[in-house]
């Protein structure tokens, strides 16, 4: 029997949940629990937003939507309920940014930041209204990228996070966590009595394509000795990568515009805001210019991070770059007193010769990535319902999380692998070990990304930097219209959207 209550006050006890009742669990913080139940007497009870059923030992709300109540007699009512886990109230925030004055009040902005400069932002955004009740945990050491918001509120913004940064978002209590959870829990499932499970359905994924048996692989075009490959205008390979297969053949391209001939560097000193040194540096970049081009530095990390800058000489001796102002920003000076290069912040060297070493290094890279592809890519991908056997379980006492990484294993099936729980499905009403589980292989995060958050993290050390809790130098775009003046009368005016971009005060 539940109890629902308001606040701490019980306004509903005693309540036999369907038996058709479930808590649904799946990746990416998805949490809830349906409630069907039939209260009888002549008035229904008014529920209410944020009424709370304590399930399983997890407190879920009315977040959303109040319930859907049906009359069906004169003293009876049956009430359809969806309760939501804690974290579903961020979506009642909006995840706004800071304006020209350092308030939250942007709705529309871009920002150029790793991942933790927008879990900062998340933060300042949920610590609004109830400070101190939501903490960062764990988050993945990540690129910069450039990624635009409008009218987001916390919880479509995790989503976003998630995608465009290819990482997880789990919850742990009131703790927010950005990075995988997967783990092997050592359980092996297979079919039959005391095996775990008496039901295995096997499907394709929603995404499902043909497996490749053929790979044309393809690189970035930047940085390309002059006469390469005769005349390539991207990195290549020799040869498609093909291995022996009995599938039919299905030939497919892929492009890492990111693979080019790159040196990753690391700032070691800094000069003033046009200046920093890179003692690391392996050649001289002098030997490595090209006619009619001026060399850039593209940053990786830190407060210049995205931007790409000309560089205006360069010292081998003390492995010094002297770069010039971003003739592209009209509203910004990059760099300056406050935007500037910082010790231990990365960055490559685009439009130059490149030394033979580095596109040996970039061509096998691409080799790599593109093996790496084909080997992902080279088989059928399904999702396996499999429905445990409950007794097993509660004889083993085997307690399931999403995430967790299982054993299947059935020989007709064609499986023996670790495979993720994607979800999984309790009813609750009939025993805490009825369940229903989703296997599914995760989205595989792509190699260029993984290269280059390995080579951060070992710049960085190997301690993660912990995320913004307060406000610090962000660069951000703001978006907004206006309507022509002067014109004509009877004539109407026109519209423009600007974009202008500031700053925010430290």
């Amino acid at each position: 029997m539940l109890t629902i209550k308001r606040g701490a006050t019980p306004i509903l006890t005693n309540i036999p949940p369907d038996l058709g009742d479930y808590v649904q669990k799946q990746r990416n913080g998805i949490d809830f629990a349906t409630l069907n139940f039939v209260q009888i007497g002549d008035t229904p009870t008014d529920l209410q937003l944020d009424d709370s059923v304590e399930i399983l030992g997890t407190t879920y709300s009315l977040i959303s939507k109040p319930p859907v109540v049906e009359k069906i007699d004169s003293r009876k009512h049956r009430f359809q309920c969806v309760f939501e886990a804690e974290h579903y109230k961020m979506k009642r925030v909006k995840y706004f940014f800071l304006n020209p004055t350092n308030n939250l009040k942007e709705k529309a902005f871009t920002i150029m930041g790793d991942l933790s400069v927008f879990v900062g932002l998340l933060k300042l955004n949920l610590d609004r209204d109830n400070p101190g009740k939501w903490t960062i945990g764990a988050v993945d050491i990540t690129e910069a990228r450039n990624i635009s918001f409008d009218n987001a509120n916390c919880l479509s913004a995790i989503a976003q996070l998630v995608s465009d940064f290819q990482t997880e978002f789990w919850m742990n209590g009131n703790e927010i966590n950005f990075i995988s959870k997967a783990k092997n829990n050592g359980l092996v499932f297979k079919y039959g009595q005391g095996n775990g499970l008496y039901n295995i359905v096997r499907s394709p994924q929603d995404d499902e394509s043909a497996p490749i048996t053929r790979l044309s692989v393809y690189g970035g075009s930047r940085n390309l000795p002059a006469g390469y490959r005769d005349f390539a205008n991207t990195l290549q390979l020799d040869d498609p990568i093909e291995l022996p297969t009995t599938l039919p053949l299905n030939e497919e391209t892929i492009t890492f515009p990111e693979i080019f001939p790159q040196y990753l560097g690391t700032v070691t000193a800094v000069g003033n805001e046009f200046s920093f040194s890179a003692s690391a540096m392996p050649f001289n970049l002098n030997d490595q210019l090209l006619p009619g081009l001026t060399a850039k530095v593209i940053f990786q990390t830190g407060l210049l991070a995205g931007y790409e800058i000309e560089v205006a000489s360069y010292d081998n001796t003390n492995k010094t770059f002297v770069v010039n102002k971003v003739a592209s920003e009209k509203d910004l000076e990059i760099p300056s007193p406050d935007l500037h290069a910082e010790v231990g912040d990365t960055f490559i060297i685009v439009d130059m010769d490149p030394p033979i070493e580095l596109v040996e290094l970039a061509e096998q890279q691409l080799a790599d990535f593109g093996m790496e592809y084909y080997l992902a890519n080279n088989f059928h991908k399904r999702n396996y319902a499999v429905t445990p056997d409950r007794m097993d379980f509660k004889r083993k006492s085997i307690k399931l999380e999403v995430a967790d990484q299982v054993r299947l294993v059935d020989g007709p099936l064609g499986v023996d692998r670790l495979i993720p729980i994607e979800s999984f499905k309790t009813y609750y009403a009939k025993s805490e070990w009825d369940n229903e589980l989703t296997l599914s292989d995760y989205p595989i995060i792509d190699p260029y990304t993984r290269l280059i958050r390995a080579q951060i993290k070992q710049a960085q050390g190997s301690q993660p930097t912990p995320p913004i809790q307060s406000p610090k130098i962000y660069t951000y775009e703001r978006v907004g219209t206006f309507m022509k003046e002067g014109c004509e009368v009877g004539k109407e005016g026109t519209v423009y959207v600007h974009t202008r971009k500031y700053t925010s005060l430290e």
